[in-house]
């Protein structure tokens, strides 16, 4: 129990740091005077995180959209196959499947 507790808050750690530097170079190095530093200096002038976060939400509600309507599907074909929940089923499935050996399939193929 403590070690599944250690790594949690080790996860939550280090996911606030690289959340912390994500905030610092997408929005706060914008707003501070020009370095002399040639790493700095390429923060503040990168402009592409920017707009990563911002360009990456219509895509996220596209994407929950169709996984949504993909369950939707599933639970509906599942429900014509007469295997969901809570209904009877009618469909006969053998209790085991035929097993092949190898040896089998090498004197079927040869």
């Amino acid at each position: 129990m403590v070690r599944t507790e250690l790594w949690g808050w080790l996860f939550i750690t280090i996911g606030s740091i690289f959340f912390m530097g994500f905030i610092y170079t997408s929005i706060i190095s914008k707003f501070l005077p020009p370095s002399n530093n040639p790493i700095i200096s390429a923060i503040q002038n990168d402009w592409y995180y920017c707009f990563l976060v911002p360009l990456t939400l219509p895509v996220l509600v596209v994407a929950v959209y169709f996984h949504w309507l993909s369950m939707k599907l599933y639970g509906h074909s599942l429900s014509d196959l007469g295997l969901a929940r809570n209904k009877p089923s009618n469909l006969k499935l053998p209790k085991e499947l035929p097993r092949i050996r190898m040896h089998d399939l090498y004197l079927h193929l040869h």
